[in-house]
């Protein structure tokens, strides 16, 4: 299980972070046209995105351990947790 959720996990990250880069190159070109500077976004969508699959991996965790459930020997755990651990650590709660 932890497998099939460490993949589905990994592919929003991905789809987030393409969505990411293509809104960012439209703001370029729109920024371009118009000489405008936003320097001060926020927390975008894809971070609300991320910090809620961090919110889950964490539930999960807790779950998993009510079984007694020793998270750190199931297969793609570890790199589940450091997979949303590292998409989380530059967002910038405002």
């Amino acid at each position: 299980m932890t497998v099939s959720y460490y993949k589905y996990v990994e592919d929003v990250l991905t789809s987030v972070q393409r969505t990411e880069e293509s809104l960012r190159r439209l703001k370029q070109i729109r920024e371009k046209a118009s000489q405008q500077s936003n320097d001060s976004i926020g927390t975008t969508d894809g971070d609300k995105i991320r910090l809620q699959l961090n919110v889950d991996v964490l539930s999960y965790t807790e779950l998993a351990k009510s079984f007694h459930v020793n998270v750190h020997k199931v297969h793609k755990y570890n790199e589940l947790s450091s997979m949303v651990t590292e998409a989380v650590k530059n967002i910038e709660i405002k």
